[in-house]
């Protein structure tokens, strides 16, 4: 007898964004290992995988979503290689706006579960002008 796949049956994820966020936040910052990230949340290695996958995609959304800053036009005066100092001074500036982002995503995250409403804009959705 032949085995059918019903497919994706879509069921909600039993961890929150937030959480999701932190852990990967966390396995990004090179303060924790994979090993020890699976054993300090009770995970599995898929699991990391999934939310690795995960918030790629999320971190593209935010920053698709968001116009770019003062630090692209960092560079010296003749668009040569940046300095040391300014290499140090602009992934000091990433480190605090990727520490933002967190918190204000943690932010939306909890607005949303406790008013119960969608507040991030989906990709596909146009606005009104269009």
């Amino acid at each position: 007898m032949q085995h059918i796949k019903k497919g994706n049956t879509a069921r909600p994820s039993k961890y929150e964004p937030s959480l999701k966020r932190k852990v990967m936040t966390e396995l990004l910052s090179g303060t924790i290992t994979k090993a020890e990230l699976k054993r300090k949340y009770n995970l599995c290695s898929p699991t990391v995988d999934r939310w690795l996958v995960w918030y790629e995609k999320d971190q593209q959304q935010i920053l698709s979503l968001q116009p770019m800053g003062e630090s692209e036009n960092r560079l010296n005066d003749q668009g040569d290689v940046p300095t040391l100092e300014e290499l140090k001074a602009l992934r000091e500036e990433l480190d605090q706006a990727r520490k933002k982002v967190v918190c204000l995503e943690t932010l939306i995250d909890i607005t949303e579960q406790d008013l119960g409403i969608d507040i991030r804009k989906n990709a596909g959705t146009r606005s009104s002008t269009e």
